[in-house]
Parts: C-alpha cells; structure tokens; sequence
C-alpha cells in the first residue's frame, strides 16, 4: 500500500538517528500491544501448553517482552535529546493520547505471562517479572490517568476537531490494567493481593466506563458533524473503537471470580449480579459487532479513494480487533454459542494474518526509513520550534490558528528573483499556463494594511495576494463559498513566504504545491 501525495507532503522525512530519537513515537508501544494481544488471542484458540498455536503465542509474547524496555529506554532518551519536543508533545491534546500505549502494553504483557504458558522461566520468576510489568503499568496507567484531562482542560486544548479514535486509549489502559490485575491477583492466591486488587478496580471500572461513553458519544457526534483530516492516515483511528468494548467485556468477565474470593467484596451479592454481569457482557459484545462492520465499511470506502499511508497506525488495525476477539472468544467459551465460538475462530484467524502482514509492512517502512515520517498531526508543535526547519526542505503544512490547513514555505531570495513583482510574475504565469485555472485579481495587503494603520511583521516589506479560481464545474451552490483560491507573498528583507490554503481538490492543492516547489 503506497502513500498519496497529500499525505506525503504533509509528512516530515527524519535523515539521522538522533533525528529519530527525538521524534521516536509512543505509537511504537501499539505494535508490541498488538503482538501481545495476538499471543493471547492463539493461546485462547490452543487451549493448551503444547503445539503450533500455543509455540507461536510463546514467540510472540517474548518478542513483546523484549520489544517492551528497548522501546521505553529509546522513549525514555527524549528527555535528554530534546526535552522541549517531548514537553510540547505532551501538551498536545491528540498527540499526547498515545502515551497510554506504554502502559497498555505493560498491561498486556503481564496477562501474557500469567496467561500463556511457557518454559523459558521458572514460575516464581514468571510471576515476578509479571508483577514487574503490571507496577509500571499501574504507575504509569495512574499517571496518564490523571494527567490527561488534566493538561488538555487546563491548556484549553481540547477542542472537537481533535477527538479522533485514539482518544479511546486512555480507558482502554484503564479497563486493560483491572484484567491484568484481576488475572495477576488469582494467579497469586494471595487474599492480600485479591482484596487490594478488587478495591483498587472498583476505582479504575468507573473511571474506564464512563470515560468510554463520553468518549463515543464525542466521537460519533465529532464523525457526524465534522469533516476528518484530509490526511488518511487517521482513518485506523476508527477501529480503535473496537477497543473499549473488547477491553471492558474481559474486565468485566474476569472481575467475577475475583470479587468471589476477595474479602473486601463480601457485600456484594456476587451470585445474584453475575447473571447480568454477563448479559452486560454479551449486549457490549454485540455493540462491538455494529462497530466492528461501521468501521471496516469507512475503511474500505476510504481506501477506495486513496491509498492509506503505511504508518505505524496500520497497528491500530490490529490491537482493537484483537481485544475484541478475546472478548468474543471468552464470552464463546461461556456461553457456548455456536456464532459466537465460531465468530472467535475466524476472528482469531484473520487478525493474527493481519499481524503478520502489518508486522511485514512495519519492517520494510525501517529498512527505507518510510516509518520513521513525522505524521501531519506533528505540524502544530513543530511551529517555531528551534531546530526544526532544516527537517523539511519543502513545503510544511499546518493548522493556522488551529482551524485552517495551510502550506508554506520560506524560500530565500535569488537572482531570478530580487523582489515580490518578480515572484508573482513567475506564479501568475503558471496560473495562466494551466487549462482550467484562471487569474482573478491582485490584492496589495501590505498597502492595505497600512493604509489602516494596522500592524505588520517585523521586517516586512511588502505583501500581495494573487486571486485565481480552479473550478471548472458548480457541482452545488454550496462550492462557491471555497473558490476562489489565493497564493500569499511576504517580502521581507532576506526572503519570500508563500502560502496558501488547501484546496477541498486534492488534484488542486497538488498542482499549487508543485507551482510553489518549482520555484
């Protein structure tokens, strides 16, 4: 699968290893969660310690606990490389949800462990490193917790436009964290370890359900009344919804038993609950099939129309459905449904081939470096940033007042071009070269604005717009309100900016970038 033009463009290409170090993304935590996840999925299938199943659950579950301390010590390496990138990162409303990978896939790696059978290590051993990876996973998962909502309200950050699937992963990690420990509590025995435990997922259950209805309900209206991105790399975001409901079926499932044995519970009527526990259960496992086909058709329709990028998102494609046949397969061995177990299998079938083929296209994008582009999303952070501008030698794309897509670029001055008139000369001749795009009108905005007295740049010499239109048909009135299009010049004393809005044409806004770039 190729990546568009668009998107190509809007993405920053990193050329050396420090560069990819201060950049190195959370969202690698999604690949070891989705391998994880699959060794659990083959281990559910199996059934038992030996055999082709249960040996690729083991491969698969070491190769997430290897992955998992390479990628938090390359994480952890941003503190020192560029503190400022990781800080703004975090400041970002979107960007600073993936974060809650790291804790998930600690998460989901401590269920591996107490879950999967294996013979590498001895049980004690086992059991301590899975109590290892479940503590990281608290601290962290209490961290992000809080932390989130917390700097998105109080930075004024969180505005509607943003709420995309990967807004689930918070929850996510919480209701992932309650199994982990559910499971890690009975596998100890210890009535200390269980009573502990079923207080503390009282807490994280609350939090994780409510969170996640707020969060579908964001999200389905946001897909309702807003546009996505242009960009199709945000399109996996819509499987993610898958998520929650697979999450919260398994930890509402596996909170049963141990609210049965933990103490702290005994005024609980377990007993009378379990049977709408379970039909809970079941009325979710359903809702996550609705979603399951909305999201698979939305996807299938956008990659109709253009090619999805081949980014490390490809794994949100992966971990949803994965939790979600876990899910299916656990509610299929409970109640014994033929759709449901034989829904399991196929599910079980068809991610863990999806695993592979993500995991083959995640290995070529290391080996040409192609997965290692900053996705569109990065451009709001990487404004003003010192250091950044020599990582893009084109141009750089961004959400001007955070509402409208822009692409500019600082392009020195030369012999061919001394001065503003020369500049748009140059443009308006491609203007008029063009079959179907025609020159409208020059507007002097530095006269303008100073015959307004209004402020202007420091070092600004002079600035121009240059009218011109693309539309070739009025497919609907409505149209009109986007045309005509307008290049931007800003002279200054070293040099042009030139900008200009995208186009709703992704055909249109290709033909003005290659004008700008051919300059």
């Amino acid at each position: 699968m190729g990546t568009d033009s668009n998107t190509q463009a809007a993405q920053i290409p990193l050329n050396n290893g420090r560069e990819i170090l201060r950049f190195f993304s959370p969202r690698w935590f999604i690949a070891i969660m989705a391998t994880g996840a699959v060794a659990n999925v083959l281990q559910l299938i199996s059934g038992s310690a030996t055999g082709a199943l249960h040996s690729a659950a083991v491969a698969l579950l070491t190769l997430a606990i290897v992955a998992f301390p390479i990628a938090f010590v390359l994480l952890a390496s941003r503190l020192f490389i560029d503190r400022q990138m990781l800080v703004r990162e975090l400041e970002h409303s979107s960007l600073v949800q993936f974060y809650s990978g790291l804790f998930i896939a600690a998460a989901i790696c401590t269920t591996g462990l107490v879950k999967i059978p294996q013979g590498l290590l001895s049980a004690d051993s086992t059991l301590a490193l899975a109590k290892g990876f479940w503590d990281v996973s608290l601290f962290f998962g209490l961290t992000l917790a809080i932390f989130t909502p917390w700097r998105i309200i109080t930075l004024n950050h969180g505005e509607i436009r943003r709420i995309l699937g990967f807004w689930f992963l918070p929850p996510v990690g919480l209701f992932v964290l309650v199994f982990a420990g559910n499971f890690l509590a009975l596998k100890t025995g210890d009535a200390a370890w269980i009573d502990n435990m079923a207080l503390l997922n009282v807490v994280l259950l609350g939090a994780a359900i409510a969170q996640s209805v707020m969060i579908f309900t964001m999200f389905l209206l946001r897909s309702l009344a807003l546009p996505f991105p242009p960009t199709m790399d945000v399109i996996p975001s819509f499987t993610i919804g898958l998520a929650p409901v697979g999450v919260s079926i398994i930890a509402l499932l596996s909170y049963l038993p141990l609210m049965e044995k933990a103490a702290s519970m005994s005024f609980v009527p377990v007993a009378a609950i379990a049977p709408l526990v379970k039909l809970l259960a079941l009325l979710l496992w359903g809702f996550g099939f609705w979603w399951m086909i909305v999201a698979l058709l939305i996807t299938l329709t956008a990659f109709s129309r253009k090619a999805i990028p081949v980014t490390l998102g490809y794994w949100a494609f992966i971990f949803p459905p994965a939790a979600y046949t876990i899910a299916t397969l656990t509610i299929g061995q409970l109640s014994q449904l033929g759709f449901v177990k034989n829904a399991g299998l196929v599910l079980g079938a068809l991610v863990s081939a999806g695993w592979l083929i993500v995991a083959i296209l995640t290995l070529r994008g290391i080996f040409n470096r192609s997965i290692f582009k900053l996705p569109p999303s990065f451009s709001e952070i990487l404004q003003d940033t010192p250091g950044t501008a020599a990582l893009d030698k084109d141009l750089t794309k961004s959400n001007f007042q955070g509402k409208f897509p822009i692409f500019s670029v600082d392009m020195p001055k030369n012999a061919s071009y001394r001065e503003l008139g020369s500049l748009a000369a140059a443009l308006k001749a491609k203007i008029g070269s063009h079959p179907v795009a025609r020159h409208v009108a020059d507007f002097d905005h530095h006269a303008h604005t100073k015959g307004l007295g209004g402020e202007m740049p420091a070092g600004l010499r002079n600035a121009m717009n240059i009218v011109f239109c693309f539309g070739p048909k009025i497919e609907e009135a409505r149209v009109i309100a986007v045309r005509p299009r307008s290049f931007g010049i800003a002279e200054f004393d070293n040099h042009f900016t030139i900008s200009f809005m995208e186009a709703p044409s992704d055909k249109a806004t290709d033909t003005m970038k290659e004008w700008v770039k051919s300059l």
